[in-house]
């Protein structure tokens, strides 16, 4: 990811002159200023987001994800369809979608669903959201659970309702018993007809595997979208 031209200059000149404990402190503190901005940009902007990329690079910057790629085909693709949905929406998985999407379901008035099994994560992802304001957010936090042949987030201690009309699924991560598939098999009974799901990585066989099994149980209809950030969209038929 390119970073903002003042943001390069600030490295240059940091790195010669501060000690290296020094450099993280002052770009965590810059960091913070870009992503409050960001913030504050993406509350005025994101109906219309795609006419400002800097936005969607600078929420990056400022939350500290520097790992994604350049190219946010899945972040747009998310936020559109948070957009469109009238809720409730299912998140496997927390970071700064959880935080964008947050703010537009204080606008339209929907909730979210977001599964963790990473308890200090939770807490980095929760203390975002309250300084924001954002309370349509519930974050479920629960370790993952054993089930035949795989694990999935334990949501037996969750009220859920019975009707999502969006799923994000960028979790758990791809080194867990059976990856995403856990997805149908333990919340399909929460799925409304035609509900979307985007699921994220879909450049990876392992999630190709794991959408040809849904195909063989479930009754979907699979999209591969993307140009660098390849995602899958799937609707649900039931």
């Amino acid at each position: 990811m390119q970073l903002p031209n003042k943001t390069n200059a600030l490295v240059r000149f940091l790195k010669p002159v501060f000690p290296v404990s020094l450099r993280v402190r002052m770009r965590q503190f810059h960091q913070k200023r870009i992503f409050k901005k960001a913030i504050a940009g993406f509350r005025q902007h994101y109906c219309e987001i795609e006419k400002y990329p800097a936005i969607i690079d600078n929420l990056i910057y400022g939350w500290g994800n520097m790992g994604w790629s350049s190219f946010q085909d899945y972040t747009y693709a998310i936020i559109n369809a948070a957009k469109q949905t009238n809720g409730p929406v299912l998140e496997c998985g927390s970071g700064l979608s959880t935080i964008l999407m947050g703010i537009i379901a204080e606008e339209r008035g929907f909730d979210i669903y977001t599964l963790e099994h990473h308890e200090l994560w939770a807490g980095h992802v929760k203390s975002h959201l309250a300084k924001l304001g954002i309370r349509k957010v519930n974050l479920c936090c629960s370790p993952l659970k054993e089930y035949k042949g795989f694990q999935w987030y334990n949501i037996a201690s969750f009220s859920m309702p019975a009707n999502f009309s969006l799923v994000i699924c960028d979790g758990p991560p791809h080194d867990t018993k059976g990856g995403r598939y856990g997805l149908f098999p333990v919340m399909n009974k929460s799925f409304s007809d035609k509900t979307i799901i985007l699921l994220d990585d879909y450049i990876r066989e392992e999630e190709q595997s794991i959408v040809s099994k849904w195909e063989q149980e479930f009754d979907l209809d699979v999209t591969r979208c993307g140009d660098n950030d390849i995602y899958a969209r799937i609707i649900v038929n039931k």
